[in-house]
């Protein structure tokens, strides 16, 4: 059986997260829950977190795993917030303990400060798997990407449904453009944090 994936797009930051759902047992996954964030205002906000909620309390499904990809340039992440509103285990990849080492130094966040990743309830390695009722998540070390990026894998439909969503949102030409954009965004942050990250492509980005 195939999971049920629902998706949820952030217009200010341009971020998908998700909710993955097995069918059989009613458990799910919450994927890169987005924090909402005014930036003139300097203020937080839930509702895209509760948008998530709602679906949740709606469809009546036990929120298992709470799952960040890799740690986000674009967005904020509500991941606490809804660890205290569904008490669910929250999971990242292990290379986050790199980039708190790297940002600690960076912004002098002293020796008070853990980097060890035990701010999250499971640290995760290519080729682990999580439980998901009847159902396996994969996971998968996507290098490249970003820092300490992994994938939970759960079939290409999650990958069928943000490339349909560019290509109906943005036009061939917006496609271009945005593509465009990722390029130069890449080689710039690859630039800036050369030497404080072993990478594994020399550049440029193509």
């Amino acid at each position: 059986m195939n999971a049920d994936v629902l998706s949820f797009f952030d217009g200010p930051t341009g971020s998908w997260s998700y909710l993955v759902i097995d069918p059989a047992s009613r458990q799910a996954a919450i994927v890169d829950p987005v924090l909402d964030y005014d930036a003139a205002a300097a203020r937080t906000g839930r509702t895209g977190a509760d948008r998530i909620l709602h679906v949740v309390r709606e469809r009546d499904v036990d929120v298992v795993w709470l799952l960040e990809t890799h740690a986000h340039a674009d967005h904020l992440t509500a991941a606490a917030y809804l660890k205290a509103q569904l008490g669910a285990p929250l999971a990242v990849s292990a290379g986050i303990c790199k980039v708190q080492q790297t940002f600690a130094r960076i912004f002098n966040l002293g020796a008070g400060f853990p980097i060890d990743g035990s701010q999250f309830d499971r640290l995760l390695r290519d080729g682990d798997s999580l439980p998901l009722g009847t159902l396996t998540i994969h996971v998968l070390a996507t290098p490249g990407r970003s820092i300490g990026r992994i994938a939970p894998f759960f079939g290409n439909f999650g990958m069928a449904v943000r490339a349909y969503a560019y290509i109906r949102q943005l036009g061939g030409e917006g496609l271009k453009e945005a593509a465009r954009a990722a390029v130069l965004n890449a080689n710039y942050v690859h630039a800036r944090l050369k030497g404080a990250y072993e990478s594994a492509f020399d550049g440029p980005f193509m």
